[in-house]
Parts: C-alpha cells; sequence; structure tokens
C-alpha cells in the first residue's frame, strides 16, 4: 500500500510540474517529456507493484518510446484525437529523436529516486545486467526502425509491439538475465 501512495503522490506532483514546464520559456522542451516519463512510470509503478523496479524501468521507457514512435502514425481519427488537449498531453504530437533521451533520463532519474525512498538494494551484478536488457532493447528498437524505414517505408506499431513483448518475455523468462527481475 506504501507502494502504491507513493507512486500516487508522484503523479499528483509530476502533472503538474510538467504542465508548468510548458509555459516557463526558460526551461527546456525536453524536460517536460523527461518529466512525462517519470508519471508514467509512477502509473506503472501502481500496476506493478509487486514487481522489481527494473521491470518497472523497463515497461514505462517501452511505453514511453512506444508513444512516441506512434507519432509516425498518421491515420485521421488519430491525428484529431491528438489535436485535443487530452490526446496532445497522453500522445504528444510530433516525433523528435532528441525525446527518447529525455525520456531515458527521466526514467533513470525516478528509478533511481524510487530505488532509494523504496530502499531496494541490488547487487552489482544484477544492475550491470540490468543495463545490458536495455541497452539491447534499445539497440533492438533503433534497428527495427532502421530496417523498416529504408526497406519497407511502413510503420507498423502491432509488429514493433510484439517484437518487444518477446523481447522482453524471453529476457525475463527464458533466463538471459536470470536473477535480474524479480517477477
Amino acid at each position: 500500500m506504501r507502494k502504491i501512495l507513493i507512486s500516487l503522490l508522484g503523479v499528483v506532483l509530476l502533472i503538474p510540474l510538467g504542465l508548468c514546464s510548458r509555459h516557463v520559456s526558460w526551461i527546456p522542451e525536453e524536460t517536460g517529456d523527461a518529466l512525462w516519463t517519470m508519471m508514467v512510470f509512477c502509473l506503472w509503478r501502481m500496476i506493478l507493484v509487486k514487481k522489481n523496479l527494473q521491470v518497472v524501468l523497463l515497461v514505462s521507457l517501452i511505453h514511453s518510446f512506444l508513444v512516441e514512435f506512434s507519432q509516425m502514425v498518421r491515420w485521421s481519427w488519430l491525428v484529431s484525437f491528438r489535436n485535443t488537449f487530452v490526446g496532445h498531453m497522453m500522445l504528444g504530437q510530433g516525433f523528435l529523436w532528441i525525446d527518447l533521451l529525455a525520456y531515458l533520463i527521466g526514467g533513470v532519474i525516478i528509478y533511481y529516486m524510487f530505488r532509494r525512498i523504496e530502499g531496494n538494494t541490488i547487487t552489482v551484478m544484477n544492475e550491470i545486467k540490468a543495463r545490458i536488457i536495455m541497452m539491447r532493447a534499445f539497440l533492438l528498437l533503433v534497428g527495427y526502425l532502421v530496417v523498416d524505414y529504408y526497406f519497407f517505408a511502413i510503420f507498423d506499431v502491432d509488429a514493433l509491439c510484439g517484437i518487444f513483448c518477446w523481447y522482453a518475455l524471453q529476457s525475463v523468462e527464458g533466463g538471459v538475465v536470470k536473477g535480474c527481475f524479480v517477477l
């Protein structure tokens, strides 16, 4: 229950901070993207309360990256939803590579904040394994997009989601990072 309340407090604090960051001229725009991923982390923490923080970080980064890449999709109903305030806040407006870096930075910051708050102790070996998984997932994503964009010129969100879900399951359940995540 404590973890859920901490996460809920994080959401309540991060939403106004993110909205304010868009209206203050001296704050870089990417700050709002980092805060958005931090809020997504808190939401996923409320759902995955019994999971390791590394799992929550991985899920929230995949969620954030998929939302960013979905901005390349130009279906009329999706574009009209993005033109609303709620749609713009949930799904964004246009794809930018720099947003991926902001998501990564925001995710890492909130991960270490929650690790400190919740008092999780992680061995150095598990930390290294988690970083290797995150790097492999990111390289898989970049490789998929390069091949898809240059060779097929089609952006298929379902295939991208499938690849990431398969990769996450193989990494966690297949024993690639045995002992790294607690499921």
